[in-house]
């Protein structure tokens, strides 16, 4: 994160120079027309209108709106629309469990995508989905090992030489190591080969916002990356993937918690404001996701008034008609007081 800021800092990138001007509000996104054609059927206006805005929009985007307004979803087709017109895509979250979400629903989707990662905190659902799982089920595994055990026995043997020897078990030695040498070379190759064929295949590569830092990324540009979740992710780590790329699309909610920052020297310097928060401020490409699928009308009331100024709406799924029994409300307070329920702070926390 420190070298990503530092590079943003230190960019002579007429992109960076760009997309920071655009942040900070003395620019505007740029927009071109791209007539698409939505493949899930069951988005909403808000939702196509986020799609088609994501697609047109040449620098940065913002997608929002608050749980249960399908992000999620919005995304997942947005990455698709993208794809059809880029040749690769770049999906981030700051957490593993969003990424492999991500990947879940790409994949049902029927999108070839990628996960890279620490396989130790992969979900065992997208295993498959990884660099070590398709190596090791490829058909060029088979040879890869056989000529990994060929190199090793190549150097058992050459190490069975003890220190007084004579010129010739000398030169004997020195074939067998270099024999293993070149065998181990050419299983390397074959390796490589496979792992550059595997990520120039993907036509999504997922992972976390740090994980763009791996060396399978190394030296790699894209298009356009998107990162979900943006609003629980801290700047500098936000700026790892957008480093890679032309355009980035921000997907989350700026009004649940914000990420944790422990160093109060970060927080007076404002790295406390998430890139999100900033972008809602002055970028003009910022797509609310209107309906909500989980709570209606009375549920989302408070929220729906102190956050979106009354712009949601409840889906009729979860619309309620039945008010006039408060048994059957939505939303029902119950008095606590006597019942022993009494508040206790944590010992050496805030916490209540």
């Amino acid at each position: 994160m420190e070298k990503s800021l530092k590079s943003v800092l230190q960019s002579q990138e007429k992109r960076i120079e760009q997309l920071i001007e655009i942040i900070g509000g003395k620019r505007a996104c740029t927009a071109n027309t791209i007539p698409i054609v939505i493949t899930n059927k069951n988005l909403n206006a808000s939702q196509i209108a986020a799609v088609q805005g994501i697609v047109d929009n040449q620098e940065i985007a913002i997608v929002h709106g608050p749980p249960g307004t399908g992000k999620t979803t919005t995304l997942i087709e947005a990455i698709i629309q993208t794809v059809i017109l880029e040749k690769q895509v770049l999906v981030t979250a700051p957490s593993n469990t969003a990424v492999d979400l991500l990947v879940e629903k790409l994949a049902i989707r029927g999108i070839n995508v990628l996960r890279l990662g620490n396989v130790s905190r992969i979900d065992e659902a997208v295993m498959h989905h990884t660099i070590d799982y398709l190596v090791a089920n490829s058909k060029e595994a088979t040879e890869i090992k056989r000529l990994k055990k060929e190199s090793a026995e190549y150097k058992r043997m050459a190490n069975k030489y003890k220190r007084s020897f004579g010129p010739s078990e000398r030169e004997q030695r020195r074939l067998l190591v270099s024999e293993s040498k070149e065998i181990m070379k050419q299983a390397r190759m074959i390796e490589d080969f496979l792992l550059d064929k595997i990520i120039a295949d993907a036509q999504v590569i997922c992972t976390t916002l740090v994980g763009c830092e791996t060396n399978y990324l190394k030296g790699k540009k894209f298009k356009t990356c998107f990162i979900d979740e943006a609003a629980q992710a801290l700047e500098p780590a936000t700026w790892i993937p957008i480093l890679k790329s032309e355009k980035v699309v921000l997907s989350g909610d700026p009004f649940q918690l914000p990420p944790t920052v422990k160093s109060n020297e970060a927080i007076k310097m404002g790295l406390s404001r998430t890139l999100m928060e900033r972008c809602l401020d002055c970028v003009s490409s910022v797509y609310l996701l209107d309906t909500q699928y989980r709570m209606n009308e009375k549920l989302m009331g408070y929220s729906n008034a102190y956050f979106y100024q009354n712009q949601l709406k409840a889906h009729e799924s979860v619309r309620w008609n039945y008010f006039t029994n408060p048994l059957l409300s939505s939303l029902l307070f119950i008095d606590t007081a006597g019942c022993g329920y009494e508040e206790v702070r944590a010992e050496n926390s805030d916490s209540v």
